[in-house]
């Protein structure tokens, strides 16, 4: 009778969902991931929802019996999360797992006793009909028919365009609706400040999970808590588009050079110094007129990005950058701007042709 209990209960709760929005398929792929980082990522995505579907919590309990049956290793942290959500849930189907859980839990997790005791007292009171039974789902089986179900990519070029027309505040599920199922799903932390941080209009957790969608880019999302969302934090693109922090979107490298602060210019510069194919003339201009124009500044990451911009102009082998970068090696303040600057005035060849006007704020 147990044995067709648990399938009754596979059949009733575990069906695979045809049709899921963004964030659902994310917490539903972090959770069968074999990485314990993307995993705890799902659950704690889990954890910060109104209402838990059925298909996920028994996902969540089939994880926790692995785990307390010694079938599959979860850490202490993770089955503790994994507590905590079941217990937010207040199924009282999965009681008696919780009670397994903490009848087979070591007494010097103090900290996992604790979730798992208040996860009980959490079911204690409600309906515990249909109990959950552990062992009868096939985890990698759940994958493989929940990925056959994934919304399908795009084709060139709508892909691309779709993913350059994001900005940063779009909600995962209206990128998953436009791009639809990425290629692969990852979580990651970044420190506070990083990763255009300061630039994202709202107030984002320092969480991120990350859409990598093959020959087109990254999609990365923080969590909003007012909104009580996941959303685009910001994004990178395979095809030569900038993502502008400040103003969260994408811009092509003329305006990214124009208007880009200094990690901006310093990724593109970077980027410009590694590139094998011949640098276009336009793009030598605007990082003429951005050194030209900047001159004045006297913060250390800019003027660090405006050295590299020196170095990459002084690569152009075009004289007609000589006399500006003389100019700039003369009246920059920063002293390493000049060291630069000159440098790159040295490099340029003598050639008596007419030298270039920078646009003296026309662009900036």
């Amino acid at each position: 009778m147990l044995l067709l209990a648990g399938f009754a209960s596979l059949a009733s709760h575990a069906a695979v969902p045809v049709a899921v929005s963004g964030r659902e398929y994310a917490e539903t792929v972090l959770l069968l991931s074999n990485r314990e980082v993307d995993m705890r990522f799902g659950i704690k995505s889990l954890y910060k929802q109104d209402a838990i579907k059925p298909f996920s919590l028994d996902l969540l309990a089939e994880l926790a019996w692995g785990a307390c049956s010694g079938t599959r290793h979860i850490k202490p942290d993770t089955l503790a999360w994994i507590a905590k959500t079941i217990g937010k849930s207040k199924q009282g189907r999965y009681g008696q797992l919780i009670d397994d859980c903490l009848g087979k839990t070591k007494a010097t997790d103090k900290s996992l006793i604790k979730y798992l005791t208040e996860a009980k007292m959490a079911l204690a009171d409600a309906s515990s009909s249909d109990p959950f039974v552990g062992g009868n789902l096939d985890l990698d089986k759940v994958r493989d028919d929940f990925l056959k179900n994934r919304k399908t990519v795009p084709v060139e070029p709508l892909a691309r365009k779709q993913l350059e027309s994001m900005e940063s505040g779009l909600r995962m599920d209206d990128v998953y609706f436009r791009l639809g199922a990425p290629g692969h799903i990852s979580a990651m932390s970044v420190p506070r400040g990083k990763a255009g941080f300061l630039y994202v209009k709202v107030r984002l957790s320092d969480d991120r999970i990350v859409f990598h969608y093959p020959e087109l880019g990254d999609v990365r999302f923080g969590f909003d808590n007012s909104a009580g969302d996941w959303i685009l934090a910001d994004a990178t693109s395979m095809h030569g588009m900038y993502w502008l922090a400040k103003d969260g979107r994408f811009v092509n490298t003329s305006v990214a050079i124009t208007e880009g602060d200094s990690g901006d210019l310093l990724l593109i510069t970077k980027s410009l110094l590694r590139q094998q194919e011949p640098i276009e003339d336009t793009l030598f201009d605007r990082i003429a007129d951005r050194i030209y124009l900047s001159q004045k500044e006297r913060d250390d990451s800019m003027v660090k990005a405006l050295a590299h911009m020196c170095k990459l102009l002084g690569k152009s082998d075009n004289g007609k950058y000589r006399q500006m970068m003389r100019e700039v090696s003369e009246t920059a303040v920063h002293k390493s701007l000049r060291k630069y600057a000159a440098l790159a005035a040295d490099s340029l060849p003598d050639t008596g042709e007419q030298q270039y006007n920078p646009l003296k704020g026309a662009n900036l």
